[in-house]
């Protein structure tokens, strides 16, 4: 998952959530230009309530995870949109819009390329473009890359390797050579 603090929780369980695409698309919000943060936010809490349906834990795991966002304050969405925006002259921003339609779906749904012009026609504002993007990206879904989070990935892979030492501790079967692999395994984080 994207590196929010949606995702964050080191502590959490490393399986799939019912709410996980909401995430995926809260992540890809944050990355549209001219798209805002309380929007986006908004958005999540919505798609992922809807999600967990009547699962208090779910409820509890996104009041917490709402909650983090809150905290983690602007910085990730401020990101975030200063990579994904571009400024241009206002006689190229027309045909930037339209470039990045095309783009959008030259790589999603080719037979659709013929709509760029007039959506970018239609989408003549900042606010406009971003939720056309918001609107291509509920109906492509396949279209969001996931990465996978350095950090999260870091903090998975210690939380793998305390668990293994606890386990061995536990069964009395290491040896001085087993330890000796555990902290070589530590090392190369």
């Amino acid at each position: 998952m994207g590196g929010g603090a949606v995702m964050m929780n080191p502590g959490a369980d490393s399986a799939t959530k019912p709410y996980e695409s909401c995430c995926h698309q809260w992540h890809a919000c944050y990355q549209i230009c001219g798209t805002s943060k309380k929007t986006c936010d908004t958005t999540f809490e919505s798609c992922a309530k809807d999600a967990c349906g009547a699962d208090d834990k779910c409820i509890k795991d996104i009041e917490l995870n709402t909650m983090m966002m809150q905290l983690g304050g602007c910085k990730k969405f401020d990101e975030a949109q200063y990579q994904a925006c571009e400024c241009a002259p206002a006689d190229k921003v027309a045909s930037k819009r339209e470039a990045a339609i095309r783009n959008f779906y030259k790589k999603n749904s080719p037979d659709h390329v013929d709509k760029a012009k007039d959506l970018a026609t239609k989408a003549d504002s900042p606010s406009k473009l971003a939720g056309l993007f918001k609107k291509l990206l509920l109906k492509y879904p396949e279209a969001i890359v996931i990465k996978e989070d350095p950090m999260k990935s870091m903090f998975d892979k210690i939380k793998l390797d305390d668990t293994k030492k606890s386990g061995e501790k536990a069964d009395g079967d290491t040896t001085e050579e087993d330890d000796s692999a555990s902290d070589e395994e530590k090392i190369e984080l």
